[in-house]
């Protein structure tokens, strides 16, 4: 481990967690890639393999979902597939598996299903020889109400990965397959134009609340107990981009609030070629873990039944949580740090549970966070916070409506003056921007200016 990954911030959060951080720092050495990176690809895959698994009871008593929502923010060329391989391979090798068996389980079900539909039919066209208020019609029907029962289950496949999909195929994959999945891409954009976009659902999806879907011209459908990972990684500029457009919304909506953001600086420039390999005793470690964890949630899948370990807090934990939601409360009021981002700080101390719970359980932790590994994903998840706000702390409207003519207008002047004297009004409605050929747009703005 190299002099400057050894003082690295976030390397020395994981120190109550040695297995995920001998792994990191293997991933970084070995693929050069930002610390942030790999650990935002890292706490993407175990909050997908956690999820299914246990839920977390914070101070107050309120029981949750674990699951995250991740943006990591990285143009092209910083080696977020790699870094994604090398975190997800077990898993995708895992559910290709059971692909295989899951397709010969289908082709016995479709046969089953063939067989109960050919003998419902049989039932119906015995009932229809007879009266209904016959004894020979009742006893057919009460064969008919029998043979309901009977019908074969449909297996589910195990796909808990889902990269560019609509949120119509994703919620009936929850509901016919697998009820937790993750919501996953190294190139985000298909995420951000697909599914993220219906942000009620995605929002539910993140609370762990159930899901009724109900329309007059298709099957309606009901979610329990489901949960959902997103991990977008994305380049800045298409961030930029959906932000222009969606962010708003996204953001009064409550969705944006509640993701941890990271934007790491760029290594390239600095990967210089080396010897460097995996320690492949790491990976295996880690790989073992990560079918510990598959197995489980398989078992979960064909045992509905079977509850969830709810992980809690220490009773020192529990203090520091209580404290740190107060003073993140505190800093809510005006000239606090938080004045201009209430909506984000509200899902902050959630966020700490959250990522607490996921290290400690996927490390083989008891079920109980201690006071070492709360302070650990306290300093990631403020960390994360701090590029949040740098990144998706929007102007409102009318003020970058403003700057944006202001800007159009000192473009117009001539190049001899250092600034605009006047400029007619008519001018702006006919040629400015085309967001402000409106008077009434117009006046707002105009009004904002001279203010």
């Amino acid at each position: 481990m190299t002099p400057e990954i050894a003082a690295n911030s976030t390397i020395n959060a994981l120190k109550k967690f040695p297995l995920l951080k001998e792994l990191v720092i293997e991933v970084v050495e070995a693929t050069q890639a930002p610390i942030e990176l790999v650990l935002s690809s890292a706490l993407t895959t175990i909050s997908l393999l956690c999820q299914p698994l246990i839920d977390v009871k914070r101070p107050g008593g309120i029981i949750g979902p674990v699951s995250l929502l991740i943006f990591l923010i990285a143009n092209s060329g910083e080696r977020k597939t790699t870094v994604e391989s090398i975190f997800t391979s077990r898993i995708r090798e895992y559910i290709k598996q059971l692909n295989i068996q899951h397709n010969r389980g289908i082709l016995a079900w479709e046969f089953k299903l063939e067989a109960w539909e050919a003998r419902k039919r049989r039932i119906i066209k015995d009932m229809a020889k007879f009266d209904p208020t016959a004894t020979e019609y009742l006893k057919f029907e009460k064969d008919l109400l029998l043979h309901q029962e009977r019908k074969p289950d449909r297996p589910r496949a195990f796909k808990p990965i889902y990269e560019d999909t609509t949120i119509e195929a994703l919620i009936k994959g929850m509901r016919l397959d697998t009820p937790w999945i993750a919501l996953m891409s190294s190139e985000g954009v298909s995420i951000l134009k697909g599914a993220f976009n219906d942000f009620g659902k995605i929002n539910a999806l993140w609370s762990g609340s159930n899901i009724e879907v109900a329309r007059a011209t298709v099957e309606g459908c009901s979610l329990y107990d489901a949960r959902l990972t997103i991990g977008i990684m994305v380049q800045h500029d298409v961030l930029r981009e959906y932000l222009g457009s969606k962010g708003d919304l996204a953001r009064s909506v409550g969705l944006l609030s509640r993701s941890l953001v990271f934007h790491p600086l760029s290594t390239q420039g600095t990967r210089f070629i080396t010897n460097k390999t995996m320690n492949t005793q790491v990976m295996e470690k880690y790989n073992t873990r990560v079918t510990f964890l598959l197995d489980k949630a398989m078992n979960r899948l064909r045992n509905e039944t079977e509850e969830k370990l709810i992980v809690d807090f220490s009773e020192d934990a529990e203090s520091h949580w209580v404290s740190t939601y107060n003073k993140i409360e505190a800093e809510l009021q005006e000239g606090g740090e938080y004045e201009r981002s209430k909506d984000h700080a509200s899902k902050l101390s959630e966020n700490i549970a959250r990522v607490a719970a996921i290290l400690h359980y996927f490390e083989g932790g008891d079920g109980t966070i201690s006071l070492q590994e709360l302070r650990s994903a306290e300093k990631i998840v403020l960390e994360c916070s701090k590029t949040f706000r740098d990144e998706f702390t929007f102007m409102p409207k009318l003020l970058n409506d403003a700057e944006i003519l202001y800007n159009w207008i000192q473009s117009k002047c001539p190049y001899s003056l250092k600034s605009f004297m006047w400029i007619e009004k008519n001018k702006i409605l006919q040629n400015g921007p085309t967001r402000f050929r409106s008077a009434s747009k117009l006046n707002q703005v105009l009004d904002c200016l001279e203010a």
